[in-house]
């Protein structure tokens, strides 16, 4: 079971659940629902934005990196659709770059 690889702060957290409750979870979505509700700071999808806001490829050592940085924020967010990823990927993508990447949509 999940909550048996829970250690330190949530797994306190889940012993007083279970003490208080008398039950645990009836669902894995339940038991998400209340783990995000206990350790998720509120403002979690606007750092999150603010994040990607400021990622740049500039800062980053190549491409790869930038993109793996990328894929993580984006991971993390909650519904953001493709639309808004590539808009996101391609502002922070250095000039040239960005250009290749037109150049490469507009031959297919």
């Amino acid at each position: 079971m999940i909550v048996a690889n829970f250690r330190g702060l949530a797994a306190a957290w889940y012993q007083e659940r279970l003490h208080s409750r008398g039950e645990a979870p009836s669902t894995l979505l339940e038991l998400e629902i209340e783990l995000c509700d206990e350790f998720e700071p509120d403002d979690l999808q606007d750092r999150l934005r603010d994040q990607l806001y400021e990622l740049k490829q500039a800062h980053c050592v190549c491409l790869t990196e930038y993109v793996a940085k990328f894929r993580l924020i984006c991971t993390q967010i909650c519904n953001m659709t493709e639309r808004d990823k590539v808009s996101w990927i391609q502002r922070g993508l250095r000039n040239r770059t960005a250009k290749s990447c037109k150049s490469d949509v507009v031959k297919r």
